[in-house]
């Protein structure tokens, strides 16, 4: 869950179990006709197990939860909050072959899901491409700086300074 801690330490406990009843009824709601189990894994992260299901469908349906919850917005004390996740989707047995591998895999996949602004779904088969595509937009920032840069020194910097040894 995003931002969990902050809710439970800005309203309380009481108000944070009330969160977790909300999203937990979000999840039932979304993943009704999908075989699947989810366990509270630590303060703010859950597990969802999956039989049979593809990691494709899943993304698709953890989306779909998301988007509930944005337009299923928590209600408390006559107010609104947007509650939202950011998930990693790992596969067995193509992700990890035992359960600290996939938990493992999962919490890097999240990771980069809070990283890439929250409410998001990651599969974890696509961390690599990720960090490739951030390393690519982070060189495709420097080249446009440096050309930025150098079309500054040339159009405006090259032609004062010489004027300034012609003058």
């Amino acid at each position: 869950l995003d931002h969990f801690k902050k809710f439970n330490d800005k309203y309380g406990h009481l108000f944070g179990d009330e969160i977790l009843k909300y999203v937990t009824s979000t999840l039932r709601m979304t993943f009704s006709e999908q075989p699947c189990s989810f366990f509270r894994y630590g303060g703010d992260e859950f597990i969802g197990a999956f039989s049979d299901a593809a990691p494709k469908e899943i993304l698709h349906l953890l989306r779909k939860c998301n988007y509930n919850l944005l337009h299923r917005p928590f209600l408390s004390r006559n107010k609104f909050y947007r509650i939202t996740l950011s998930c990693g989707i790992v596969s067995f047995p193509f992700d990890g072959k035992t359960i600290e591998e996939l938990i493992k895999k999962a919490d890097e996949a999240m990771y980069l899901s809070k990283r890439y602004g929250r409410n998001r779904v990651i599969l974890a088969s696509k961390i690599k491409y990720l960090k490739l595509l951030r390393i690519f937009i982070a060189i495709v920032s420097i080249a446009t700086v440096c050309c930025s840069l150098f079309i500054t020194y040339i159009r405006i910097i090259q032609p004062v300074v010489n004027r300034i040894k012609d003058g």
